[in-house]
């Protein structure tokens, strides 16, 4: 389950598509989810660190005005980010890093003002495994 911190008033999605080398049958082999309130970042930490041939992906949402970019973790590629229209909406944003160095940490973070968050971290199976 996903928590949210305090009265949700809308949604939004990131879908991101794997095209090969991974599990079709059973893709997540791990997952982790955080929410942190009046932050500037965010980390969501995994169980144990992702295995050396797995394909680790999160999510990040953050309370942005439309001006502000989610950054992401350092040497973690970003897929896409959606940026709010109106005042205070929210951004999200979705990023990810091949397990080579695995790391079991997935994070994103602000240059702005302090702000809540919600995010997941994945670690998708290799297809071999």
């Amino acid at each position: 389950p996903y928590t949210t911190v305090g009265a949700m008033s809308y949604g939004r999605w990131s879908l991101v598509e794997v095209a090969s080398g991974f599990n079709s049958t059973s893709p997540i082999k791990a997952s982790a989810n955080n929410t942190v309130a009046a932050a500037t970042s965010i980390t969501v930490s995994l169980a144990a660190a992702p295995a050396s041939d797995s394909l680790s992906v999160a999510g990040f949402e953050s309370h942005l005005n439309a001006s502000t970019a989610i950054d992401p973790r350092l040497n973690w590629t970003e897929i896409g980010e959606a940026l709010g229209t109106v005042g205070d909406t929210g951004a999200i944003e979705s990023q990810y890093k091949t397990a080579l160095n695995a790391e079991l940490d997935a994070s994103a973070s602000v240059s702005a003002t302090n702000r809540d968050w919600g995010g997941i971290h994945i670690e998708l199976r290799n297809a071999g495994s």
